[in-house]
C-alpha cells in the first residue's frame, strides 16, 4: 500500500496563501465523471476533526465563512459583504412552519426579527 503525500492542515490563524494553488487554462484538463471518481481530490473546511479528514488533500480548522471570505476578497479583489440576515433574499421565499408544525423546531425561527 502507498502512503498519501503529507496533507496541508490549517487551523483557524493560519495563512491560506502557503496552501494556495495556482491551476491555468492551458493546465486545464477535461474528465468523464468515471475519471474523475478515480481522480479527484477531496477538501474538508470544518472546525472540528471528522472522520474523512484521512481521504482529504486539504484539510483546513475554520469556519468556512472566513475562508472563502479571505480567498474572494485576497486573492481576487473583491468585497464580499457582511452578512445581514433583515436583507437576506430567502426571507422573501421561505414558507413559515404550520402551526401544527411549530412544536418540531429545534432551532430559533430566524425570520422573526
Amino acid at each position: 500500500s502507498t502512503r498519501s503525500p503529507k496533507r496541508p492542515r490549517l487551523g483557524p490563524d493560519s495563512d491560506t496563501s502557503t496552501t494556495t494553488t495556482t491551476v491555468t487554462a492551458a493546465e486545464t484538463e477535461t474528465v468523464t465523471s468515471d475519471e474523475c471518481m478515480e481522480s479527484c481530490e477531496l477538501a474538508i473546511i470544518n472546525m472540528q476533526s471528522t472522520c474523512k479528514d484521512g481521504l482529504a488533500r486539504f484539510v483546513s480548522r475554520r469556519a468556512c465563512d472566513d475562508l472563502l471570505r479571505e480567498t474572494v476578497e485576497g486573492r481576487l479583489g473583491l468585497s464580499v459583504p457582511t452578512y445581514d440576515a433583515a436583507r437576506d433574499p430567502l426571507r422573501e421565499l421561505f414558507i413559515p412552519l404550520s402551526p401544527e408544525e411549530e412544536d418540531t423546531r429545534t432551532r430559533p425561527d430566524i425570520f422573526q426579527l
